[in-house]
């Protein structure tokens, strides 16, 4: 009788152990899922990316963020890239130097960066702690996203023009 018990014990365990890793893989599939879908970059314009930020940014989102855009970046050869921030409603110090980082790496990789969106409280916050100065940084900020897409659209014409124009000498 004990025997049995202990027998049954064990294959309940080994039972346990197996849906605790069941479990455990499915959460870090879903955990994937959320942070696809939590950064979602999307083709606005032949050769415009858009990267809408939505909600609160920690040092491990953005850093998935920037490493997600970059990848776009480079996969879809974009040349313009807007970061909308009409979704976030807080940004502190570690958020906007995120930020900028992700503006560098686009930037590196040949990107015309324009970000678009900033609401008036973020706007206060960067310039109380001047977290985010463009001058000199070699991107724009823009009301919205639909003035970005705007000037991007300018933007890949201009160098159009100018490649045009270096092709006929």
């Amino acid at each position: 009788m004990l025997g049995n018990f202990a027998i049954e014990h064990a294959a309940a365990v080994q039972e346990l152990r197996r849906v605790s890793d069941d479990r455990a893989a499915l959460i870090e599939r879903l955990r994937e899922v959320v942070k696809v879908l939590s950064t979602p970059i999307i083709d606005v314009w032949e050769g415009v990316l858009t990267l809408p930020i939505v909600g609160a940014i920690d040092a491990s989102r953005a850093a998935d963020m920037t490493e997600r855009l970059l990848e776009r970046i480079r996969d879809a050869a974009a040349r313009c890239v807007i970061i909308d921030l009409t979704g976030v409603d807080e940004i502190g110090a570690e958020t906007a130097a995120g930020l900028l980082k992700m503006i560098r790496g686009a930037q590196l990789l040949g990107a015309y960066v324009v970000v678009a969106g900033i609401g008036a409280s973020v706007a206060r916050q960067l310039a109380d702690h001047d977290l985010l100065d463009d001058r000199g940084a070699g991107f724009k900020t823009l009301q919205n996203l639909k003035e970005a897409l705007r000037d991007c659209i300018r933007q890949l014409e201009r160098s159009a023009s100018r490649g045009a124009r270096r092709g006929s000498r």
